[in-house]
């Protein structure tokens, strides 16, 4: 962009983009168009003009960003999407506007509430605000991002965007495409469409991929009606064989009654391994001195460890016992307002720990594991999608959680930080609510809570 945008966290006005421009570079045709009336596909912005600048403030509100809105989608909601995504290039015109004066980043786009229409930032400018390719890498980012559950799909998508892509003939392909094809709602391209998630493999654009879109021979991937099943490659099946039952060997119980069986041979007469497993060998053990118990119980290793007065004790050890890796689990204690102590091992050191009793509900430990400059989503499982669109979700009957509630990101540095993705109950640090896509600084020890209902965890790293 030969603009900078700067973004600004605001607890109190929320997250603003800032741009500054010439003067001398303003479109005043456009300029006036977006004081009379503003289009919806357009985030409001205040302006001001400081010496020869003229300086954009951008405020998204409670929008959703683009960026987190990603996974796999029917296919009529693919459809949906990119309707919405590409038809503000497409009809920007008839407001007096230029498409290359769209600012074309997936972090910089937004969805409205109900996911209807997309906003941009648009800076009424006579330069092009993007480079010459600006577009088809928003594209492509999107077809990678959001996959349709049906794969024939997929490929049309990724051969329109191999060739000459236009934004309004790839959506006249669209159409006719869904047209054709039978409603898909709650299918998954991995089959069964509960606890499936997404392909995680990127999709390569141009080399091979180019060739075939462009000749047409072979597509990028089997559709499923070509993957039929060749009789001469399948394995021969072979009937299970039969098992000798003996009828005098089993006794069924039916109503406290025993039903007819065998006698047993004298050898199991002589082995009694329950009746010596409950009795006597309990007898023997209780028998024993206080001594050889401690001596047995301090062999057992132990996988936690709670600290109490500057000392690591190990619970049911007199000394902490090291883990098969070599390294003793890193004893922390988190205090809550009821006294709970929460315990984590060594392989548990980053995420969300449950201040009260685990339950279905709320699990005890949220492992968060990303690389620096990568995202984390936390969201409630929706049955009537009935596949995963969060890295971690909720049970779908957990009250005040949002399908897609937040976000935890992590900076080169290693910091991490929370967002929240525009939720109905909100998310909370420290007990205060806030705004909707501002990024928060994450603490260690800091209360998290992912609405008002109970969802209260600790932050650990």
């Amino acid at each position: 962009m030969i603009y900078s945008v700067e973004d600004r966290n605001d607890h109190a006005k929320g997250l603003t983009h800032i741009v500054s421009m010439p003067e001398k570079d303003l479109d005043m045709k456009a300029f006036r168009t977006l004081q009379e009336d503003l289009p919806p596909f357009i985030i409001p912005f205040r302006y001001r003009f400081v010496d020869d600048l003229v300086e954009f403030t951008f405020i998204p509100g409670d929008r959703r960003t683009l960026l987190y809105q990603s996974r796999e989608r029917t296919n009529q909601e693919c459809i949906t999407l990119w309707t919405n995504v590409l038809q503000p290039l497409i009809s920007c015109y008839d407001w007096f506007l230029k498409a290359d004066s769209f600012v074309l980043e997936s972090k910089y786009i937004y969805l409205s509430q109900d996911g209807k229409t997309a906003c941009y930032l648009y800076l009424p400018t006579t330069k092009t605000v993007g480079e010459s390719d600006a577009l088809l890498s928003l594209v492509k980012e999107l077809a990678d991002r959001n996959r349709p559950s049906d794969q024939s799909l997929e490929i049309s998508i990724l051969r329109a965007i191999n060739r000459d892509f236009q934004p309004k003939s790839f959506l006249q392909m669209l159409r006719q495409t869904g047209n054709r094809r039978a409603p898909d709602v709650g299918s998954s391209r991995a089959g069964s469409a509960y606890g499936t998630e997404p392909r995680k493999a990127p999709i390569v654009f141009g080399g091979l991929n180019s060739t075939l879109s462009q000749t047409g021979s072979k597509p990028l991937f089997l559709e499923k009606s070509d993957q039929k099943e060749n009789p001469a490659r399948q394995p021969k099946r072979q009937d299970p064989k039969p098992v000798d039952i003996d009828d005098g060997d089993i006794a069924i119980q039916l109503n406290g009654k025993k039903g007819k069986a065998s006698k047993p041979d004298k050898q199991d007469k002589k082995d009694k391994g329950h009746r010596g497993f409950f009795f006597s060998s309990k007898k023997k053990q209780d028998d024993e001195p206080e001594e050889k118990k401690q001596a047995k119980s301090s062999n057992q290793p132990a996988s936690f460890f709670v600290k109490q007065n500057n000392e690591n004790k190990a619970l049911g050890n007199s000394a902490p016992m090291k883990s098969e890796g070599g390294v003793a689990p890193r004893a922390s204690t988190v205090p809550n307002g009821e006294g709970v102590t929460v315990l984590f091992s060594e392989d548990s050191q980053t995420g969300f720990a449950y201040e009260g009793e685990p339950n279905f509900s709320f699990p005890g430990f949220i492992h968060v594991t990303i690389d620096p400059g990568q995202s984390f989503r936390i969201g409630r499982f929706d049955v009537s999608l009935g596949r995963k669109q969060s890295d971690f979700e909720f049970n779908q009957n957990t009250i005040a959680v949002s399908r897609m509630h937040a976000a935890v990101e992590r900076s080169s540095d290693g910091t991490y930080a929370i967002l929240d993705l525009s939720s109905a109950a909100g998310t909370f640090v420290d007990g205060k609510k806030i705004p909707a896509n501002v990024r928060v600084p994450l603490v260690n020890g800091c209360r998290v809570s992912f609405g008002n209902a109970g969802a209260n965890y600790i932050w650990k790293c």
